[in-house]
């Protein structure tokens, strides 16, 4: 028993070193690097971790709790159900603006979504359900994610957007609750996606719009879905 207890606690402070050290290294390479790819080297640190932990605790990350395209078609629904209801409210208000799409960064934005998933739904969640129980998990998790998403060079400034991380947070967390980790990694890919192609005025109005709609959204999985 004390020795599942020490284990449990040694799986805590791992998660939490991995996730100081991948911030770190996304505050220092911001530094060197001023272009969206800054965050290039924390999701390399972090893919590196995950395959670490995959490989020598033999753990499996994979699983999903439906049919594949019905899978595909659910997390991606509601994946982009959140930019459905905001684009269109934001939209009507005048404080969309429709440009070009922003290519280059798609990649990163795919990897990051998959990575993102395995570390905090997969991992986190999962070593800190062991110690603390579901409710301080699910929490934790969210939290972690939420901050994980400001960088500190820009606070106080971008405090105004961690609700909707918050939000997004959540979206993910009750999709791998639901139907697994490839919902969850599906919805955020899908979600990411979509944000490339426009661009939202940086106002309380609007990040009030966009997490309605990431309310909404949650509001349909827990009751409907």
């Amino acid at each position: 028993m004390l020795r599942e207890k020490f284990e449990q606690k040694k799986e805590i402070i791992n998660v939490f070193s991995a996730y100081i050290i991948s911030v770190l290294i996304r505050e220092i390479s911001s530094k060197w690097l001023k272009s969206d790819y800054s965050s290039f080297f924390m999701y390399i640190f972090l893919a590196i971790y995950v395959l670490l932990v995959l490989k020598f605790e033999k753990t499996s990350f994979i699983s999903a709790y439906l049919e594949p395209l019905d899978l595909l078609y659910a997390s991606t629904l509601f994946g982009l159900m959140p930019r459905y209801f905001s684009i269109m409210i934001l939209g009507l208000t005048h404080r969309l603006v429709i440009g070009l799409p922003q290519i280059g960064i798609l990649p990163l934005l795919i990897i990051s979504s998959i990575i993102e998933e395995m570390f905090f739904r997969a991992y986190a969640y999962n070593c800190l359900k062991k110690l603390v129980g579901y409710k301080k998990s699910y929490t934790i998790t969210i939290l972690l994610y939420a901050l994980f998403h400001v960088p500190l060079a820009s606070l106080p400034n971008s405090a105004m957007v961690i609700p909707i991380y918050l939000l997004s947070g959540i979206l993910f967390q009750e999709m791998y609750l639901k139907w697994g980790l490839a919902s969850a990694i599906i919805s955020h890919i899908a979600y990411n996606i979509i944000g490339v192609l426009y661009l939202v005025e940086y106002s309380l109005s609007s990040i009030l719009i966009i997490s309605l709609a990431f309310i909404t959204t949650i509001c349909l999985i827990k009751f409907l879905a």
